[in-house]
């Protein structure tokens, strides 16, 4: 038989700012948070992008969304996407640490956390908060760095 390759995973559980949907320009999409309440499949909330990408997304913020996240249905619901997909790679898109407890509510169903600190944004004190909370649960990854727009003489390229 062929190997079948099958996709990684996107999840925008950003509930209460999504922006996956908009950013790819995925119409008509039903809301990923349907899915983590149990109230929709797989098949209904994830799409194919390209070969070998699925993504769920939603288009609408959801309400109480730290409360949803933390519940039996979407550990149900994570641990359903992952049987589903076999995903070599699944990354959620989750809101900041410090606006909600969003992030931190859905930690129970992560391997590890990659922490993206906006350059001009994210206040060092911060990042470093969120760095300590998640390395105290074992599962930081590292932390990037992304809309850095300055790269320095010293860098050596023109």
């Amino acid at each position: 038989p062929a190997m079948v390759a099958m996709p990684d995973a996107l999840g925008d559980l950003d509930l209460r700012r999504p922006s996956v949907a908009r950013e790819l320009g995925l119409p008509g999409v039903r809301s990923v948070g349907a899915l983590m309440r149990g109230q929709a499949s797989l098949a209904e909330t994830f799409v194919r992008y390209g070969e070998t990408l699925a993504i769920g997304s939603s288009s609408e913020p959801q309400r109480n969304s730290g409360d949803l996240l933390m519940s039996a249905a979407a550990g149900q619901a994570a641990a359903g996407i992952r049987a589903a997909f076999a995903p070599d790679v699944l990354i959620y898109d989750l809101p900041p640490m410090l606006v909600s407890d969003d992030a931190l509510a859905f930690l129970p169903h992560l391997d590890c956390v990659l922490l993206v600190a906006g350059a001009e944004k994210s206040r060092l004190d911060e990042v470093d908060k969120c760095e300590h909370e998640l390395a105290e649960s074992g599962k930081l990854l590292g932390v990037a760095l992304n809309m850095c727009r300055y790269m320095g003489e010293e860098y050596g390229y023109a």
